[in-house]
């Protein structure tokens, strides 16, 4: 089962922008949710980051991949 998080995090020190967070998995609710953090500038002075936590012959890693690049969002792979 995939688990996919979201989340602001400040340039300068790394750290996870407070109310920035979403886990879910869900690859579409993922990839709102980082348009949303861009477009309302919760990123500001930080990065979005989709964090993938799965299989990677999941259908989900697929999916995710596909609409993140599609929006020009990067996904990254690990445990979060």
């Amino acid at each position: 089962m995939a688990v996919i998080y979201v989340r602001s995090v400040d340039k300068a020190t790394g750290a996870e922008v407070p109310g920035s967070g979403l886990r879910t998995g869900s690859p579409r609710s993922a990839v709102d949710h980082a348009l949303m953090l861009n477009e309302s500038g919760s990123a500001a002075g930080g990065i979005t980051r989709i964090l993938y936590s799965g299989s990677f012959v999941d259908d989900a890693f697929t999916e995710l991949a596909q609409l993140a690049q599609a929006h020009g969002l990067q996904v990254d792979s690990g445990d979060g």
